[in-house]
This record gives C-alpha cells, sequence and structure tokens, in this order.
C-alpha cells in the first residue's frame, strides 16, 4: 500500500482540483502496479462542514480531523496514521502529474528514505506563475548535487519511507507556528544530520497554484523568510545575499521587479525577527534594501511601493 498526505485548511475548490487529479495519477498508476492506495486528507481546522463537503466530493477519502495546528502538525499526524509502506505528500493547492505516483514509487522503491520531487513546476495560467516557476527553478538548482541529489526538502512533492519513523520519532516534520513556516527546510536539515541521503527526482511533478497578485506572492515569500531564523545564523554575508537573491536571478531574465520585490520580503521575515533584540541590525537590513533597490530596481519599483508592500506583509 502506498499513502497520500494532504494538510488542508478550508480551501475546498483548490484541494477537490487536487484530489481530481490524484485519481487520474491513481488510475494510472493501478493499471500497472498491484497496490492499494489510500488518499488522507489532514483537515486543519476548517469550517464546520468541510469533512462532509469532502466526503460528498468522494467517499473513498480518509479526513482525518487534526488535533495540533500548523500544516506541521496536520502532516505529522496523517503520517502517523498512514498504513502505506511508502508516503506521498502534496498541498491542497497543487495538482500532480498523471504519472507522479508511477515515477514516484519508481523513485522510492530505488532509494532508502526520501526522494524530493521536482518542487519548481507551476501552473502558468498568469504572468505570476510564469515568473514564479522561473525564479523557483533558478533557486531550486542551487540544492542539487550529481543531478539526483537534493540538499533541501519541500513537502508539497515529498516521499518518504514510513520506516524514517524509527529515526525521526513520530514528530518528522517541525510542528510549531513559528517553525511550521519553514518545516519542509528543517525537515531536510534533520535528515542530513542523520545522514539520511536525499534521492531528487525531476520526473515526479506536481504543478502549484500561481499566486493571484504580487502581494500574495509577497507575503508567502515573507512567510517563508520568517522560518530561516531556524536555519541561518544571526549575522548574514550582504554579500552573499545579494548575489543569491537579486543578482543571479536578475542575471537569469526573470523581470527584476518580480525578483527584487518578492525577494526584499523573504528576507524582511527573516530580519524582522531582530526588530525588537537588535533594531541596529534590523536598521541597516532596511538600509541595505533601499541600495538594492537602487541597484536592481529603480526604474521598476519606486521607493513608496516598496514601502507599501513591507507595510502589508508586516500586517
Amino acid at each position: 500500500m502506498i499513502s497520500i498526505i494532504i494538510p488542508c485548511k478550508d480551501r475546498e475548490n483548490d484541494l477537490k482540483q487536487c484530489i481530481s487529479s490524484i485519481y487520474v495519477a491513481k488510475s494510472v498508476f493501478c493499471n500497472l502496479y498491484d497496490e492499494e492506495v489510500e488518499v488522507i486528507v489532514a483537515n486543519d481546522h476548517s469550517k464546520d462542514d468541510f469533512n462532509s463537503k469532502i466526503f460528498h466530493f468522494n467517499s473513498d477519502i480518509n479526513v482525518y480531523d487534526v488535533q495540533g495546528y500548523g500544516p506541521g502538525s496536520a502532516r505529522n499526524e496523517a503520517f502517523n496514521i498512514a498504513r502505506g509502506k511508502y508516503v506521498f505528500f502534496t498541498d491542497s493547492d497543487c495538482v500532480v502529474d498523471k504519472k507522479w505516483l508511477i515515477n514516484g514509487y519508481s523513485a522510492i522503491c530505488d532509494s532508502e528514505y526520501i526522494v524530493q520531487g521536482n518542487p519548481t513546476l507551476y501552473q502558468k495560467k498568469n504572468w505570476l506563475g510564469e515568473q514564479e516557476e522561473l525564479l523557483y527553478r533558478t533557486m531550486f538548482s542551487r540544492y542539487i548535487v550529481n543531478f539526483d541529489d537534493a540538499q533541501m526538502t519541500d513537502s508539497r512533492n515529498l516521499i518518504l519511507n514510513k520506516k524514517i519513523s524509527e529515526k525521526f520519532g513520530d514528530k518528522i516534520f517541525a510542528d510549531t507556528q513559528d517553525k511550521a513556516t519553514a518545516e519542509s527546510r528543517v525537515f531536510a536539515k534533520r535528515a542530513m544530520l542523520h545522514n539520511f541521503k536525499i534521492k531528487y527526482s525531476e520526473h515526479v511533478k506536481i504543478y502549484h497554484k500561481d499566486p493571484k497578485t504580487l502581494l500574495e506572492a509577497c507575503k508567502q515569500k515573507y512567510r517563508h523568510g520568517c522560518g530561516r531564523i531556524l536555519l541561518w545564523d544571526k549575522k548574514q554575508d550582504f554579500t552573499f545575499l545579494e548575489n543569491r537573491y537579486f543578482t543571479i536571478p536578475i542575471e537569469t531574465g526573470i523581470d527584476c521587479s518580480y525578483v527584487f520585490l518578492t525577494h526584499a520580503c523573504f528576507l524582511l521575515g527573516f530580519f524582522s525577527s531582530f526588530k525588537c533584540t537588535d533594531y541596529a541590525y534590523y536598521n541597516y537590513f532596511l538600509d541595505w534594501i533601499k541600495a538594492m533597490r537602487q541597484k536592481y530596481a529603480y526604474n521598476k519599483v519606486e521607493e513608496e511601493e516598496l514601502d507599501r508592500v513591507f507595510c502589508v506583509v508586516l500586517g
């Protein structure tokens, strides 16, 4: 048996599209393999009628009500009840490729414990999805070694051998609210500390939902940046940050205004952690990011627009 876990909080319409794509992949998979497939939706405190709506949409799905809060808890609790030897993870706003299960099953059978599928693809129904795919592909490529080894994970397209719990216990993913913003990266760090190889397979494909607006993309990047406090040293090399988050992606041809605003918000997420404890350091970052705007996006992003976006993502 294999298990598929989808953490979800509301978003019934996105989830229905996700489930529909999974059942196409399941049909293709079951034509080749005599394996049972279970689908678990980990309900992270959705509205009261959520379970009945999903059951009405597809009665074969196991909807599990999460006791904790956040995507980390949802994945952990669902993983612990999963019956499959191998467990596939995706998100409710993703759609999976029709060969997702076939290619994923082949990859995990050839691996020990962990397979990272291709996390860089978007549905590309709008310009923002096109830019985000180009950006994520550029950023993620830095974590691929020798074509098939990964040094990071993205739980929106991840496959685990259930036996990994023998090493990790019943908390595979970070499950506190602050850590959940970087749960995938924290998991990868723990896996490498345990000397697990993370196998990468570009043929295991899912497609993320496109951001609806640039501000939505900035908010998501900010949340991801907040999680970096668990992974990065406090004192960052600003030359490295400039090269990685501005110079390289802009030189690949990605729209400079998209790169600048989204990555400025990502870095704001990290540096905002020091707003109360080291204001001088936080203020230095604000001055530095304005210098980056002058250098990379002077004709594209007004300083007032940057201030407005920062104000919105900070809440």
